[in-house]
């Protein structure tokens, strides 16, 4: 059918036959020589896999170096930032003169020694970074929930504990023995630093309430007092927690010990046990002296009242009380600087404090319900002053046009919740004074029922009030809604909406 002329074929070596020449410069270049032959180069594309499997994982190997070493690059970077935030933001020292003025930098809360800012170079690297992470898991959480089970050490019951401070612990308990050894092995850490770790440490086993803990945490400051003795206000603060451990363990005689310790070194003298607890006639000038001899008080107070020793409980308080009133104050929070403000709550709650005691103290020794309720009406109206002061909502508008519990859930004021060191006292202070006068109310409001001169009504009203400050809105409970309360509020809610129905017998 085909006519094909010599010039178009060329003869196959192979097999001696004709083929049609190829047209395609390309293709027709290749065969031009036996080494470029199409059969060749694709015999040649399949006959060395190795080297085409080499070649392909030797990129992905080294692209996923790169990716490696860029997420470990980042990942470093933003840890080491994160270290560098709390350093040099979280833990910087003090730099408000007023806040120093008034020892708000030396309160003993904090996590540098004595207010210097920061975490102590001395400590090392590896220990500096302990510290700071113990920080970042008390005050941003772990993130694996509010409490894990666990204790302090495997002997102890398995408990649920919160995890936060769990972990906390856990990183300064490392802090502590690399800063030991670190010590041991001659470097020169500062005493101050030791001190700080280990007194920080037992604060935090303190507040897990274990058995173990507590037992742990008074063995840790028992041991720093006599390895690195503590001096002035800082030795008074570590007496008063020794007295509180000893006291929550049962062991009374020890406890009386250790708050004589913390009274004398309040007042500059040598601490001695050879003398009886006395309260003192006069306060220390210091601020935070003054502080932690009225701390020391009330806790003393607090024993006397609960071990049914009566009499020198309502010695301890009246004492206190006059202790109280002979230091010197500011009458008005609006001319007195915010560290002085601060300063004269702190006074004007713990002495809130002693007079819910002598009220329980005296109706405990059977005085009349009128001299209870005169105590404890100063009380709930000093606790109010120091909540009222301390929350926002009421720098905004009018106390009167804001209903009681919206200001038990308003947050602190800026001029302290902006504060290196004033914040957390602060807000201690707010959340306490509110308990508080919650507390007064009610025990207003029984004694009030218990009197021949009062009446349901007036009792409710008292019960209302407590109610209003743990943030729960009496007029609801009218309407049938009953809120979840927290244990220790149970009787409170019980009681208000028995003498509104009258029907239930008295908790």
């Amino acid at each position: 059918m085909f006519t094909l002329t010599r010039s178009v074929f060329r003869r196959c070596p192979r097999w001696n036959t004709r083929l049609p020449r190829c047209r395609d410069p390309q293709l027709r270049s290749l065969s031009t020589g036996s080494s470029q032959d199409p059969l060749n180069v694709i015999t040649k594309n399949y006959s060395d896999p190795a080297s085409f499997a080499t070649e392909y994982f030797g990129r992905v190997f080294k692209y996923s170096l790169v990716g490696l070493l860029t997420f470990g690059v980042t990942l470093g970077t933003a840890f080491e930032a994160t270290h560098f935030y709390v350093e040099n933001v979280a833990l910087a020292a003090e730099t408000d003169p007023d806040a120093r003025k008034w020892e708000w930098d030396l309160q003993g809360d904090g996590w540098s020694p004595r207010g210097s800012g920061g975490t102590e170079p001395t400590l090392g690297f590896r220990c500096r970074h302990a510290v700071r992470g113990a920080w970042m898991a008390q005050n941003w959480g772990t993130g694996s929930g509010e409490s894990v089970i666990g204790g302090p050490n495997s002997s102890s019951p398995p408990n649920a504990v919160d995890s936060s401070i769990q972990s906390a612990q856990d990183f300064l308990k490392i802090a502590i023995s690399m800063a030991m050894t670190n010590r041991a092995n001659g470097s020169n850490i500062s005493e101050d630093a030791l001190r700080m770790l280990i007194t920080h440490h037992a604060t935090l086993l303190e507040s897990l309430g274990h058995k173990d803990s507590l037992l742990e945490a008074r063995s840790e400051l028992e041991r720093m007092w006599k390895v690195l003795p503590p001096s002035g206000v800082e030795a008074s603060q570590i007496a008063q927690r020794l007295g509180d451990l000893n006291k929550r363990l049962g062991d009374f005689d020890d406890a009386i010990v250790w708050w004589t310790r913390a009274i004398q070194l309040t007042q500059e003298k040598e601490p001695t046990t050879r003398i009886p607890l006395v309260v003192p006639t006069s306060a220390p000038s210091p601020p935070l002296a003054q502080r932690s001899l009225i701390s020391t008080l009330v806790s003393v107070s607090a024993f006397y009242a609960t071990t049914g020793q009566l009499k020198k409980a309502q010695e301890t308080e009246t004492l206190s009380l006059d202790l109280i009133r002979s230091i010197k104050q500011s009458e008005s929070f609006s001319s007195s600087s915010p560290g002085e403000a601060l300063h004269v709550l702190y006074i004007l709650h713990r002495s809130a404090i002693l007079s819910i005691h002598l009220a329980e103290v005296q109706h405990g020794l059977g005085s009349s319900p009128e001299t209870p309720i005169q105590w404890l009406t100063n009380a709930a109206e000093s606790s109010e002053r120091v909540a009222f002061t301390l929350s926002e909502a009421t720098h905004r508008a009018s106390r009167r046009e804001i209903p009681l519990s919206i200001i038990a859930r308003s947050p602190l004021i800026a001029s302290y919740s902006g504060s290196t060191s004033m914040q957390r006292p602060a807000s201690s202070l707010l959340r306490d004074s509110r308990k508080s006068a919650a507390e007064a109310w009610h025990l207003i409001g029984l004694l009030t029922e218990g009197s021949q001169s009062g009446s349901p009504s007036k009792a409710a009203e008292y019960y209302g009030r407590a109610l209003g400050w743990i943030g729960i809105d009496a007029e609801k409970l009218d309407e049938g809604v009953l809120p979840q309360v927290d244990e220790e509020w149970t009787p409170l809610l019980k009681n208000y909406i028995r003498v509104k129905s009258t029907s239930v017998p008295m908790v």
